[in-house]
């Protein structure tokens, strides 16, 4: 007799086609969600956009009583409310949430430059200032020069044996106190605070001196012109360049391959030219055309950095 087959059921798998989409989508929507909470909750580092969940990014108020607003009043305001926390914008779309969300959204103050205060602290873009009284606390230029009663920071950066009570800023990246004047949180050697005047960002004289910040021993730091002229010395914009009744300057040092008749600066752009050179930061630019190198025509300058410049009123970048 012939054995009859037995026709059985085909078992299922485990990993059927139909279960792959299903797996992937979960696989998805935990990963999005993991991404979210580390985006949201990865405390100082954390960035998220200007909206979370549909929240958006509500600016904080500017200190009213600041001085800084007075000199200063166009300035952006870096520092929004984003789902009742306090966040510090690093870029267009990014931002820091300040000090893993301590801040106090409902007391929290812009101070200016990249400072800003509650009832509690003081912090500096999205780190708080362990030091600082908010009580006294106050922004002092827009080169990042602030204060309290008892100590006085450049760019969030504590500065060491600092008279608090006399510091103020001098402008183009300076300050001052009693003892001592500064340039960032240096101190500038040989500086007398009572007469000291900043030229530029990169010149200043005081009673005695002529000062330039020069590149010695690896380093950017102001140090004495020797034998520059006092009573003549000027600053020629804002940067490189200089001139006192001995000739030109440039980086501190003597420019004597520039024609001193035929001299002068191309708007505030650390470029400049003679009858016979261009020059960019005190080098002699190649296959330009001084005669037609201006503002206006920039091209002729054949300063590689400036290709993209576009003209604006002040010369600036």
């Amino acid at each position: 007799m012939k054995k009859q087959r037995i026709n059985r059921p085909k078992r299922n798998k485990v990993f059927s086609s139909n279960y792959v989409p299903k797996i992937l989508l979960v696989l998805i929507i935990v990963a999005l969600l993991i991404k979210g909470f580390v985006a949201y909750y990865n405390g100082t580092q954390k960035r998220v956009p200007k909206s979370l969940n549909g929240a958006p990014c509500k600016t904080v108020q500017t200190d009213s009583r600041s001085t800084f607003f007075k000199t200063k009043p166009l300035l952006p305001n870096p520092f929004c409310i984003i789902n009742n926390a306090v966040f510090f914008n690093e870029t267009d779309d990014k931002y820091n949430a300040v000090e893993g969300q301590g801040a106090d959204p409902k007391t929290f103050i812009f101070n200016g430059y990249a400072y800003g205060k509650d009832a509690h602290g003081v912090y500096y873009r999205n780190t708080a200032l362990s030091e600082a009284d908010p009580a006294t606390f106050v922004v002092l230029d827009e080169w990042g020069y602030a204060r309290d009663a008892s100590h006085a920071w450049f760019g969030g950066a504590l500065m060491y044996n600092v008279d608090a009570a006399t510091f103020v800023s001098l402008g183009h990246g300076f300050a001052k106190d009693k003892k001592h004047v500064y340039q960032d949180v240096h101190v500038v050697a040989n500086a007398d605070p009572v007469t000291f005047t900043p030229l530029s960002e990169f010149y200043a004289k005081d009673a005695h001196h002529v000062f330039a910040q020069m590149h010695i021993n690896d380093q950017e730091e102001m140090n004495v012109i020797e034998n520059a002229d006092l009573s003549t010395f000027t600053a020629l914009g804002n940067y490189f360049y200089a001139k006192d009744s001995h000739g030109f300057y440039c980086k501190g040092a003597p420019f004597t391959i520039a024609d001193p008749k035929t001299f002068v600066l191309i708007g505030n752009l650390d470029v400049a030219k003679d009858a016979t050179n261009v020059y960019d930061e005190c080098t002699i630019v190649k296959n330009a055309n001084p005669a037609n190198c201006s503002l206006q025509n920039i091209s002729a300058c054949n300063v590689p950095r400036l290709k993209d410049y576009k003209v604006n009123p002040t010369g600036n970048m």
